[in-house]
């Protein structure tokens, strides 16, 4: 319920915000925005309105290559993980970017970041940030994007190590070849709309 309100009054604060016309009136555009804001309170729920989306820059995550350790029928034979670390830089010049969400399951979408070849039991996909370790999927089930790793913030300038983590357990069947995996990147505390999710890609060798 409490979302279902910020949701609306987010779209209605950006309609207002970005229409033209307002620009003419900026006195009466401030005024609007302000009630706005105050509507959520009437019902007890606390609101921050939206934030503009800040650039990031995802550098390249290297393929994970598990060809050595899958036979010709496609049988995996010993638990092997593979780790590829990644940056997260702010290039932004003014905006700092919050709640920075990493995730295989998309904001506001049914979409996930694996292919069904590797929806299987027996593989798990982990991210560390710092110290923290989250499960992004295991054994088919994909973690919530709102209970996967989250980032505080990152300032202009600012730049964060990541590490994924890709295992498959022995004896796991899988169909040889290579695939394209997604790593969704959402700032939470941007408008709630999958457009404004980044969708950073990564391909996986059996």
């Amino acid at each position: 319920m409490r979302e279902n309100i910020s949701n609306h009054v987010d779209e209605l604060y950006e309609e207002v915000r970005t229409n033209p016309l307002l620009n003419n009136f900026p006195l009466i555009k401030t005024i609007l925005l302000s009630m706005i804001e105050k509507i959520p309170n009437t019902v007890g729920v606390p609101y921050e309105h939206p934030l503009d989306k800040a650039e990031l820059v995802v550098s390249e995550i290297q393929p994970f290559n598990f060809s050595t350790y899958v036979n010709e029928s496609g049988v995996v034979d010993r638990n092997i993980t593979l780790a590829r670390s990644f940056n997260i830089t702010n290039v932004d010049t003014n905006l700092t970017a919050f709640d920075i969400y990493l995730t295989l399951s998309k904001p506001f979408s049914e979409e996930k970041g694996l292919p069904e070849q590797l929806e299987k039991d027996g593989v798990t996909v982990k991210i560390k940030v710092n110290s923290l370790t989250k499960k992004l999927s295991h054994q088919r089930n994909y973690t919530e994007w709102k209970r996967s790793m989250k980032i505080d913030e990152l300032h202009p300038g600012d730049r964060i190590e990541c590490t994924l983590y890709l295992t498959l357990e022995k004896g796991v069947v899988v169909e040889k070849g290579m695939y394209d995996c997604h790593l969704y990147v959402y700032q939470g505390k941007t408008l709630h709309r999958e457009e404004l999710v980044d969708i950073v890609t990564f391909k996986v060798i059996l």
